[in-house]
């Protein structure tokens, strides 16, 4: 969430100001910089007279002996030869001109930094080792975000004494806001105030990578300089990231004046070595604490890093676990499904179930299918043509949509997490999330005043931190990791679905090419060698009926009978398996087709061939369908015939046509009332040769189904049937009006 600004080309200034290699130290010490190998002296702050009653300039250049006791001397050689044990090391205390001193040191490099602060011990200079131990106990006990937090906040108040201990978390775009605090009873609360990145800069956050805490020991002194400015060695400032008395930016100073901070101490939390936020402590006056401490209130943020991590890790493995049960059940539906669509959309779980939001949209075969609250299908169309240059890795995500497309959207779905399947087929899915209007509090108006000076401009901070309000449109909430982890996943489970699915396709089809072929030959053979022997055995059945019938008896008759028989019927299962192959050979013709002159037709040929009178047919309104004219025809005879057969035994019985336009398809019912079937057959009722009745109550070939079953096929369309035993079937298909080639 970006806050307002002001004067945006100046905003990075506080990013150009060389924190780290700023050349002064605060006032509240001392520090000399000494060359490793020889402990010469290179550099020293310029208030270092103060110890030394020797003027700094010529301190420089001398070792370091001259200046301090043989025990300092002693400790500072023990360090040198342990250097790995330096983080670790306990304080030398030095006493001088009546005072007593806590001596310090770190390498970097080929650089020995030596600092030197007075012990003051109503300032943090005593650490309580058994509140210490209390705190880590208490934080430890702690099971939910809230209850550590509040725990860290007010034990870390006790151990340091600040007057303020604030829990500050950075956002996705590194906003602040301070999600728990534990203050004196006369401050203004700052809990659930925000505070805009740029008073905390990239550099300042950076720095908190290798050095877990940062402490400001007095707002109102000036820094002291550090001579000479250059390293005698590289000729460049030094870098003081790791030393504790580093001076503060102006710009920073000024920002805690304006807040009433008299002393500041920071302390890092991060989470897998990404800087989550601080735990901030203020005091109304000047306050410094002492190595012991500050070393006590690292170790305490490190130990509630740790277990923050360890509560967050198990919240989101509680979240994750049901997310990718989800997913998972997603894929299955996917692997055995012959319908992508459908078993995203119409199975157990559907795509909704996936994300906490309110709508999905997935492109597929040129056609949007929806879930819930989506944008229009030209408002699809448009991400449509935008999506593909955004995705990275066939993914992308934002919460505020009219931002990432630079303009105004006319619909509330602003949240977007999309998923890319085939850019070639641009084919996608989308979630989408509605705009969720918030209240924003800010610690203050949010925004950096450029003020002309005789160096040009410069920002300062803001001057008031009362809480200031705004109304944030245009964005929704966030997506969780594990949401967009699950996306990710489901994708790569889709792509290798379809990806086995086409290898299987491609080895059915070589299959198929095979056993076409096959059938092709046997089809020949069938029309050419069988046809003519079959049409002598039922000439020479009814010859022998007529000519000898006077001597034949009644056994004899019904076996000639019976041979006759079998030949029609023969001739039948030939002439249907010779269209059933015809057909897949067969171009299709798509033309725009008017189905009432059709079917009128069919069903005069259909009940004056099987001698039906007492039919009710009711013929409802039918849409404009597409297909080829020949092949349409034949679908319509093998289902009405189909309808008359099985209803013949109702008294009366009943055809109902009839159809509807479904947009991209037209969807066409053929009804009877006849015997039905159970459920667990629907399916089975399309293969080839396949008879659910006795031959004998119903005569057939078991082929007729199967034509219009791949007569659908051909059009690019579907057919099923809805029935119950008893109860009549419908039989349904569609015909899709454009035509993408044939299958």
């Amino acid at each position: 969430m970006t806050p307002p600004t002001s004067h945006d080309s100046y905003l990075d200034s506080c990013d150009r100001e060389p924190l780290a290699f700023i050349g002064q130290i605060q006032p509240q010490g001392y520090l000399i910089i000494l060359r490793h190998e020889t402990l010469s002296i290179l550099q020293v702050s310029e208030n270092i007279h103060h110890l030394t009653d020797i003027a700094h300039v010529s301190m420089v250049g001398r070792n370091i002996s001259a200046f301090f006791s043989l025990s300092f001397q002693n400790w500072l050689d023990q360090l040198i030869q342990d250097p790995e044990n330096l983080p670790f090391q306990t304080p030398f205390y030095q006493e001088i001109k009546g005072k007593t001193y806590e001596v310090i040191a770190h390498l970097k490099e080929a650089l020995l930094f030596i600092e030197l602060t007075p012990l003051h011990a109503n300032e943090g200079s005593v650490l309580e080792r058994k509140l210490l131990t209390q705190t880590i106990e208490k934080i430890h006990r702690s099971t939910r975000l809230p209850q550590l937090t509040a725990t860290t906040a007010q034990e870390l108040k006790k151990l340091t004494g600040y007057d303020r201990v604030m829990i500050y978390r950075f956002d996705e775009e590194w906003n602040g806001e301070v999600i728990e605090e534990a203050r004196e009873p006369h401050l203004s609360p700052y809990a659930g105030l925000r505070y805009p990145a740029s008073d905390i800069p990239p550099k300042a956050r950076e720095i908190y990578r290798t050095s877990w805490v940062r402490l400001i020991g007095n707002t109102t002194l000036e820094q002291v300089p550090i001579y000479p400015n250059l390293n005698p060695l590289t000729h460049q400032s030094t870098d003081l990231t790791t030393v504790t008395l580093r001076a503060v930016s102006p710009i920073h100073i000024e920002y805690l004046h304006n807040m009433g901070v008299g002393a500041s101490m920071s302390i890092a939390i991060t989470i897998n070595d990404k800087l989550w936020g601080l735990i901030a402590c203020h005091h109304g006056e000047a306050r410094w604490v002492s190595h012991e401490v500050r070393r006590a209130c690292v170790l305490v943020g490190q130990v509630f890093s740790g277990h923050m991590t360890m509560i967050l890790s198990k919240q989101a493995l509680e979240e994750k676990g049901d997310i990718q049960l989800i997913r998972a059940n997603l894929h299955q539906q996917v692997t055995h499904s012959k319908n992508l669509v459908k078993a995203l959309t119409e199975s157990k779980h559907s795509l909704l179930d996936l994300m906490e939001c309110k709508g999905a949209a997935i492109r597929m075969e040129s056609r949007w299918h929806t879930l819930g609250l989506t944008p229009s299908e030209d408002e699809l169309n448009t991400l449509l043509t935008w999506i593909p240059e955004q995705l990275d890795e066939g993914f992308w995500v934002t919460d505020s949509l009219g931002t990432s497309l630079n303009q105004t959207l006319t619909h509330p779905h602003v949240g977007l997490l999309a998923i890319e399947i085939s850019r070639r087929a641009e084919e996608y899915i989308f979630w989408f999330k509605p705009e969720q209007v918030m209240e924003v509090s800010w610690g203050g108006k949010p925004e950096k005043i450029a003020v002309q000076t005789e160096t040009g401009l410069r920002l300062h901070p803001r001057k008031s931190f009362a809480k200031w309000t705004e109304v944030v449109r245009g964005r929704s909430t966030s997506w969780r990791p594990f949401e967009i982890q699950a996306a990710r996943e489901l994708r790569e489970n889709i792509i290798s679905t379809i990806i086995q699915d086409f290898s299987e396709q491609k080895a059915l089809n070589l299959a198929l090419k095979n056993a076409i072929s096959d059938l092709q030959t046997f089809s020949y053979s069938v029309s050419h060698d069988l046809r003519a022997p079959l049409r002598n055995i039922d000439g020479f059945a009814e010859i022998l009926l007529e000519e000898y019938q006077h001597i034949l008896d009644a056994d004899g008759k019904e076996l000639l009978e019976a041979v006759s028989d079998s030949a029609k019927k023969m001739n039948t299962l030939i002439d249907d398996i010779l269209v059933y192959a015809r057909i897949g050979q067969v171009d299709i013709l798509h033309n725009p087709i008017k189905l009432r002159s059709l079917i009128d037709d069919v069903i005069e040929q259909e009940t004056r061939f099987l001698k039906q009178d007492k039919v009710e047919i009711e013929i409802q309104p039918l849409p404009l369908v597409h297909g080829d004219r020949t092949l349409l025809r034949q679908l319509f005879v093998n289902l009405i015939s189909n309808a008359l057969k099985y209803s013949r035994l109702e008294q009366p019985s009943s055809l109902t046509i009839g159809g509807e336009d479904k947009g991209e398809y037209a969807q066409i019912f053929v009804k009877d009332n006849g015997i039905g079937l159970d459920e667990g057959l629907q399916e089975k009722v399309f293969q080839l040769f396949t008879r659910l009745v006795p031959e004998d109550a119903f005569e057939g070939t078991g082929v007729g189904l199967a034509i219009a079953h791949r007569i659908i096929e051909k059009h690019r369309g579907e057919i099923w049937v809805e029935s119950q035993a008893g109860k009549g079937a419908t039989f349904v298909f569609t015909l899709p009006h454009h035509y993408y080639g044939d299958v």
